[in-house]
This record gives C-alpha cells, sequence and structure tokens, in this order.
C-alpha cells in the first residue's frame, strides 16, 4: 500500500462504552455531530474504543 494512504489529517471518534462493543454508523454519526467534523476525501479515521 502507498505510504501517502497513512499520512494525512486525522479525527479520533470516542466511542468507548457502547453496548457490546459495537459501533455503527448512527453512532458515528453522533460522534461527528458532537465534536463539529465533517469528514473529507483522504481523512484518516482512528476510533477510541477504550479497548
Amino acid at each position: 500500500m502507498p505510504l501517502d494512504w497513512f499520512l494525512g489529517p486525522g479525527i479520533v471518534l470516542d466511542v468507548r462504552g457502547r453496548e457490546a462493543g459495537v459501533v455503527d454508523t448512527a453512532d458515528l454519526r453522533k460522534e461527528l455531530d458532537r465534536i463539529g467534523h465533517v469528514l473529507a476525501p483522504r481523512d484518516i479515521v482512528l476510533l477510541h474504543t477504550g479497548a
């Protein structure tokens, strides 16, 4: 894989405490709304699960 796929703007979404560790699209949208971020092409999304 090209190195530039791993280098770019990053966003961390806090999805700790979800039931049974399951995260769905509604959880991701809710967290994006909470932090006021609109995803852009090539954004790198990291999920903070607490694991």
